[in-house]
């Protein structure tokens, strides 16, 4: 596309904004198209657990991909409604409740699936992400996640919720990606 050719063919500094469900895919692109340039990422600028990343391309996905811990008595969510009793390896998951099925509140209620494993999310769901608690997982980025299915029902989430399956589902955002089985 026209944006990334610009960056390809700048020398100077760019310096632009990525939401968090859409950075792995831009850093993606940014790996395949422009290889030979120097990349810094700041994530949770002037909070506690400000990271920065720095490196080319593949380097940075690596430590993308690596990261994954919070402290004892670091916050995860909005309000910081959920401090960490210690150590935790946990997964930010690119879905939050401008998604649809979520609620920001409640997240007590709510758990996820990867490699049929049931994983709880921890702290309040932000609009374009949740958190959930890895512990003695073996889950690697781009594994699979399961919202709901026929284990954990959108009747279940609805009743968590005090809402209706019809609401939960008529809320699905365009962007969740879909998969019809007949």
């Amino acid at each position: 596309n026209d944006f990334v050719k610009k960056i390809k063919n700048s020398d100077t500094t760019c310096v632009f904004f990525v939401s968090s469900h859409k950075l792995n895919e831009c850093v993606e692109l940014l790996n395949i198209e422009i290889r030979d340039r120097l990349i810094s990422i700041s994530k949770e600028l002037t909070k506690l657990n400000e990271r920065i990343y720095r490196g080319f391309g593949p380097k940075i996905k690596k430590m993308l991909v690596n990261h994954g811990e919070i402290n004892k008595g670091e916050f995860v969510g909005y309000g910081m409604n959920y401090c960490s009793n210690e150590r935790v390896k946990i997964g930010i998951i690119p879905f939050g409740y401008a998604d649809g099925i979520y609620e920001k509140k409640n997240s007590d209620n709510y758990y996820v699936f990867i490699k049929n494993n049931k994983y709880k999310v921890i702290g309040d769901i932000s609009m374009d992400s949740l958190a959930v608690n890895l512990e003695n997982s073996k889950i690697e980025e781009g594994d699979k996640v399961i919202l709901f299915d026929s284990n954990y029902t959108i009747k279940e989430i609805a009743k968590s919720c005090n809402t209706s399956e019809y609401e939960m589902l008529s809320k699905l955002n365009r962007r969740i990606k879909r998969e019809y089985y007949s």
